[in-house]
């Protein structure tokens, strides 16, 4: 996996930068950040994670704000769509239900997997759902199996390495030794 290091780092609008501390995890590492049309839509992704954060009225979000969040292993597309004037950026996800959505009207504005940008942006939009979809890549490829001649003990052990680096959850660890541990 390459991760170019010109991604966009822009700054948050001051309530999505609260937003963001409050809801990415310890040790998860940002990789971009990239605001849409306004400085009130944006998009932050990190090495576990996208997050799609909106703030302010016109978001439906009357003084507040809202993140939605979608772990790399769920994403199934991202598109930076244009039409004359306007562009959307969107994130699918697994599960989720698929609309056509318009960057005019509320449709970006109030989905939770996307929003509005403007036309000058495309390059940088652009920038990032390459590095969405690479990191969802990675995230869904196939995890060889640990040789039989391993042992219990040290499977569980990388196992632990694997939830330390942020490849597994907490929960995902816990079932695996689990299920290892019966095996004993």
């Amino acid at each position: 996996m390459t991760i170019a290091t010109d991604l966009p780092m822009d700054t948050l609008h001051k309530r999505a930068d609260r937003l963001l501390a409050e809801n990415v995890s310890e040790g998860e590492r940002i990789l971009a950040k990239c605001v849409g049309a306004d400085d009130i839509y944006s998009v932050v992704v990190t090495d576990r994670r996208v997050f799609i954060i909106k703030v302010g009225w016109r978001t439906g979000q009357t003084g507040g704000g809202a993140v939605t969040s979608y772990d790399h292993r769920t994403i199934t597309s991202v598109e930076v769509r244009f039409s004359m004037l306007t562009g959307i950026f969107e994130v699918t996800a697994g599960g989720m239900q698929n609309k056509r959505l318009s960057a005019y009207g509320k449709d970006a504005r109030e989905a939770p997997n996307a929003f509005p940008i403007q036309k000058k942006q495309t390059a940088k939009f652009q920038q990032v759902a390459a590095l969405i979809r690479e990191q969802a890549g990675a995230a869904s490829a196939p995890v060889m199996a640990a040789p039989a001649t391993e042992g219990i003990p040290d499977q569980i052990a990388k196992l632990a390495s694997l939830r330390d680096a942020g490849i597994l959850t907490a929960d995902e660890f816990e079932a695996k030794k689990a299920e290892l541990l019966a095996r004993l």
